[in-house]
């Protein structure tokens, strides 16, 4: 059964404008009107007491006027005779009303919420994927046996200085000190660091693998990103001498959250296809392990989802018994105008009165907040569609790419 509620709150904006004995006053009324449309659920409480799935769908549009204060300010001067003019403004100078969203990557936020749930889901089964240790163990094996080769030799080279037998070698064997901490940064980085926390992984796999299965758990996966603009402007307020100084800020949220219900209760293993699973030794984990252990698949993922994209295609979705994903984009407008004593002036200037000027006052500001919300039950997590994103923001992955392009240098034969 479908339901369509609506709600309005009336704003009153009132402002009054002076020039000398002129007086105007104004009364401009406001509506911000909000909706809510979607369907009811029969028999919902008997649904959650039994673990069944007692959402719906519905759709939020609602605007309303979270804030105001009103503007006051006064300004005075005087011509060559003694001639005053006056002029002052109270009240609410900007009247606003409902305002649209700043441009948000929507995309990117659904993305990373999924890429948040799938890894949640893989971790209620799998600790790790040990195929993908197996395959990168070969490397880290080698740095193992060698640790900080590049330290060493540069190590060596100094030291062989002192001997004249060594000198050539000492020579040919120099190493810049750049060189050296781009190859001992990259052993840490992607041998030494990864392998304590595939260790960890392991042991906490042998850990679970001492405990029950958990028969069902719901979670809850999300992202959001805030966007914020702004403006300033200079505007003389209505019906007086006033000069104002008018700044806007507009921030926008988007956010995409995953509540996910899942039940393993059925999946009734074997002890050694149960340390499997937990270890990540399944099918299920060839495809992301191969693409893991690709040269620089690292680095494409730095640019790209692709490697979310893989993993979310492979993994199982039998436990999941449903979704609900949350759609919510909300944006806050706040202006603020504030009197300008010097702007004033000298508009009582262009008007004849620049002598003895004197002004007082108080700034003014109006806050307002859309808000659309959109919630959807799915039957499972979709997968997340393929999005470019930026490395920069993540010192770490900045110092990995810096390292590799100085290798590569060092590498490429100089003329």
């Amino acid at each position: 059964m479908s339901y369509s509620k609506s709600w309005d709150q009336t704003a009153v904006y009132r402002r009054r404008g002076t020039i000398g004995s002129t007086a105007v006053t104004a009364t401009i009324p406001v509506v911000f009107s909000s909706s809510r449309t979607g369907s009811s659920v029969f028999n919902y409480r008997e649904k959650i007491r039994t673990h069944q799935n007692a959402t719906s769908a519905y759709v939020v549009a609602a605007s309303r006027l979270l804030g105001k204060h009103a503007i006051s300010a006064t300004c005075r001067g005087e011509d060559s005779a003694r001639n005053v003019l006056s002029s002052s403004f109270e009240g609410d100078y900007v009247v606003a009303g409902t305002t649209s969203h700043n441009s948000v990557n929507s995309a990117g936020v659904r993305n990373d919420a999924l890429t948040q749930a799938y890894k949640r889901l893989e971790s209620m089964k799998s600790q790790t994927n040990g195929l993908t240790i197996l395959g990168e163990m070969r490397e880290t094996i080698h740095q193992l046996r060698h640790p900080f080769s590049a330290v060493v030799s540069a190590a060596h080279a100094h030291l062989n200085k002192w001997d004249k037998r060594y000198r050539r070698a000492a020579k040919e064997g120099r190493h810049s000190f750049a060189d050296v901490a781009s190859s001992s940064w990259l052993e840490f980085s992607f041998g030494i660091k990864p392998l304590i926390s595939d260790v960890k992984d392991i042991a906490i796999s042998v850990a679970r693998y001492e405990k029950p299965i958990i028969s069902s758990d719901r979670f809850v996966a999300g992202s959001e990103t805030q966007v914020t603009s702004g403006s300033s402007s200079i505007v003389s307020l209505t019906d007086s001498h006033i000069v104002a100084t008018q700044t806007s800020s507009k921030v926008t949220t988007a956010g995409t959250r995953y509540f996910v219900c899942t039940d393993v209760s059925n999946q009734m293993l074997s002890d050694s296809a149960r340390l499997a699973q937990i270890l990540g030794i399944t099918p299920e984990n060839i495809v992301p392990a191969l693409y893991e252990v690709l040269p620089w698949s690292w680095l494409l993922d730095y640019f790209t989802n692709t490697g979310d994209i893989i993993n979310a295609a492979c993994i199982s979705q039998k436990s999941v018994r449903y979704v609900v994903e949350s759609v919510k984009l909300q944006t806050v407008l706040t202006i603020t105008t504030a009197p300008d004593t010097g702007r004033t002036f000298a508009r009582l200037g262009a008007f004849g009165f620049p002598l003895r000027n004197s002004m007082q006052g108080s700034p003014g500001s109006v806050t307002v907040q859309v808000t659309n919300i959109t919630r959807s039950p799915i039957s499972t997590l979709p997968i997340p569609t393929f999005s470019v994103r930026s490395p920069f923001e993540a010192p770490g992955k900045v110092a990995n790419m810096v390292a590799v392009l100085w290798q590569r240098k060092s590498s490429l034969p100089s003329f």
